[in-house]
């Protein structure tokens, strides 16, 4: 969850915030949270349940604003409950893609010639990104359309086709880690895994960086790679295909 109302002290330095939940700073004496920047991340939180949030500023000799506007942020229903993407083309494919969900599967039908070179061709399902955040996959099947096609996380910082991004995908025979560092630049690419699908991959938002990691088994995981992307106050992060055929489309 992401303090987006960050009040400052006036005349003075702000070292530290200190959040509320439900109008509550403190529970039994104990701070309910507190972070040293802008983001805050609340855990142990209930599902299907709606949480109201506000900050306050603190320095270092503990003077205190006054409490932000509240923020509300709600939790899904359970771990299996459909995570709300939206979905388009990015760039100009072939063949319009395609979206669905069922049963825990997220299914991507792509067309497109590659996410590659300057610009990029592709299905995305995708949540807008304030500030930091991580996507975790396990690619079950990619049909083998080309040996470039390619199936897994995105981070990007638009939505136009020459957007800088990174890309932590599978192709048919191998795991690679893809970044652009710049709208337009050349895509660099290195083979992180010579791994077939199924196959664990995850992308990690830290301010303009953005790191990959792939895993056997979604528990232990090896870095592939690491990049920024351009600066953007929304980032775009989500699942990405692309199947290297252009004018056709496959799952």
């Amino acid at each position: 969850m992401l303090i987006q109302t960050c009040p400052k002290l006036r005349t003075r330095t702000c070292t530290d915030y200190r959040v509320s939940v439900e109008g509550q700073e403190h529970v039994n004496g104990t701070l309910v949270g507190s972070s040293s920047s802008s983001d805050y991340t609340d855990k142990g939180l209930l599902a299907g349940t709606t949480y109201t949030y506000t900050v306050r500023a603190y320095d270092a000799k503990g003077n205190l604003s006054s409490a932000s506007s509240s923020l509300q942020s709600s939790t899904l229903s359970s771990t299996s409950s459909q995570i709300p993407l939206l979905s388009s083309d990015i760039g100009s494919v072939g063949v319009a893609g395609s979206f669905s969900y069922s049963g825990g599967t997220y299914t991507l039908k792509a067309s497109g010639n590659d996410v590659w070179n300057k610009t990029d061709e592709f299905r995305f399902a995708y949540v807008p990104l304030k500030g930091d955040g991580s996507i975790i996959a396990r690619v079950v099947s990619l049909t083998n359309t080309y040996s470039s096609a390619k199936a897994g996380v995105m981070v990007r910082e638009s939505l136009l086709g020459f957007g800088s991004n990174v890309y932590v995908a599978l192709k048919p025979s191998q795991a690679v880690f893809q970044n652009r560092t710049a709208p337009g630049a050349a895509t660099n690419s290195n083979t992180a895994s010579t791994q077939a699908a199924p196959y664990w991959v995850k992308a990690v938002r830290k301010g303009n960086t953005v790191t990959g990691y792939i895993s056997t088994d979604g528990s232990t995981w090896t870095q592939a790679g690491s990049s920024t992307i351009s600066s953007a106050s929304t980032a775009y992060i989500g699942l990405a295909a692309t199947c290297r055929t252009g004018n056709k489309r496959y799952s």
